[in-house]
């Protein structure tokens, strides 16, 4: 079996589990995958150095969630089976504690496991001649937020080519199931189980005497225009990678064609974890 490995160095000193991952897959007669960017940092002569990621079989991260957010990336979004070791504080994506790390690993050479599929969004950028500026796949979220300027952004939420709500505050998330624990959580959204199929629109701060999530179709087509006289916005992908969106531009949003392919070890323990993650947050990494 070939193993990709993609370690946050900040989070792994020394890169000491991450050694201790590549022995273990060694000795389970598999083969260990790094970036060849990674040479320079960590130089095994057990592990193959690769410029992608698409022989592999599946993809162990190290790190916390936006360790794994941006780990998946270097995949293009392929169908690559993707578990993670749990290096940060709270970690509602990576499921392997560093403790658990060998049985973990054993589990994986002897197939016992199943992939759990997940829903994706496919967020394209427009600029107000209507061209594409940005394209993006995403896991988590899209966040249209204030910009800079720190004043309220206006944004026009439209679904399915209907005007739903003009909506004054700090912006919009847009967010998979996946994601309902993320940021969304914060703004007061709900939570879906990550194995649903819809889309979660949050207002966050709205200066309006209501402030309620949509829930919608996966199936829907989800349209935020920045209106005029608005200061320029930002949009984050993932909490990855930011960039401007000025007045009269817009994003698009639709559901992803391919499905994220997450590992699960045991049983799904999602509403029996939920309330223990929660509690951690805040506490020291």
């Amino acid at each position: 079996m070939r193993i990709a490995v993609f370690p946050n160095a900040a989070r792994d000193t020394g890169f000491a589990h991450t050694r201790r991952l590549i022995s273990l897959i060694s000795a389970h007669k598999g083969e260990a995958l790094l970036l060849s960017s990674m040479k320079p940092l960590l130089d095994l002569p057990s592990v193959c150095y690769v410029d992608t990621l698409q022989s592999a079989d599946l993809l162990i991260c190290l790190g916390g969630d936006g360790t794994f957010l941006s780990t998946v990336r270097l995949t293009g979004w392929a169908p690559l089976p993707t578990i993670g070791v749990n290096l940060g504080s709270v970690g509602f994506l990576p499921q392997i504690s560093p403790d658990s790390l060998d049985y973990a690993v054993e589990q994986l050479f002897c197939g016992e496991f199943s992939v759990e599929k997940r829903m994706m969004i496919s967020v394209c950028h427009r600029g107000t001649d209507h061209g594409q500026k940005h394209q993006h796949t995403i896991l988590n979220d899209v966040v249209l937020g204030r910009g800079i300027s720190g004043r309220i952004v206006t944004v026009m939420l439209t679904i399915n080519e209907e005007d739903v709500e003009r909506i004054p505050g700090d912006g919009l998330i847009v967010s998979t199931p996946t994601g309902s624990t993320a940021y969304a959580l914060s703004a007061g959204g709900p939570i879906v189980h990550p194995q649903m199929s819809l889309f979660l629109i949050t207002p966050l701060c709205p200066h309006s005497l209501h402030n309620r999530s949509y829930l919608t179709s996966d199936r829907s087509r989800i349209r935020l225009t920045l209106l005029p006289h608005t200061e320029p916005a930002m949009v984050s992908i993932d909490g990855q990678e930011n960039y401007p969106l000025t007045e009269g531009e817009y994003l698009d949003i639709t559901r992803a064609s391919d499905m994220f392919e997450l590992i699960r070890l045991g049983d799904d323990r999602f509403y029996k974890t939920l309330s223990a993650k929660i509690q951690q947050r805040g506490t020291g990494r």
